[in-house]
């Protein structure tokens, strides 16, 4: 069965959260009971079976004191199908790490 782009970017961000929070030693039930989910929550995420919102992407990279973007999708990890012309995932992910990367200066472009 084929996979949505939603659910390859959600998969890939599960993966990404998974190796974080093993680095940083944190087990699924600490991180859950710091920013308020359930164990199997934190399950689903990482294994790309639930929706993240941006919000909670904040609170989980505070959570495990890292950067924001090692939690989200490299371009590189996701299908070269997709452009940013084309997806509007794409449009957004790119829009919040050029934000990270360069500050509110490039919102417009």
């Amino acid at each position: 069965m084929a996979r949505t782009y939603a659910q390859l970017v959600n998969a890939r961000f599960g993966e990404r959260l998974a190796s974080v929070r093993r680095a940083r030693r944190v087990s699924q039930t600490e991180l859950g009971r710091r920013i308020g989910f359930s164990r199997a929550t934190i399950a689903n995420l990482e294994g790309g079976h639930q929706n993240v919102q941006l919000h909670q992407v904040y609170s989980i990279a505070k959570a495990l004191d890292a950067p924001i973007e090692e939690l989200l999708p490299k371009p590189h990890e996701l299908p070269d199908t997709y452009t940013p012309a084309e997806n509007p995932d794409v449009i957004f992910l790119e829009s919040v790490r050029r934000q990270l990367v360069h500050g509110d200066d490039n919102e417009n472009t």
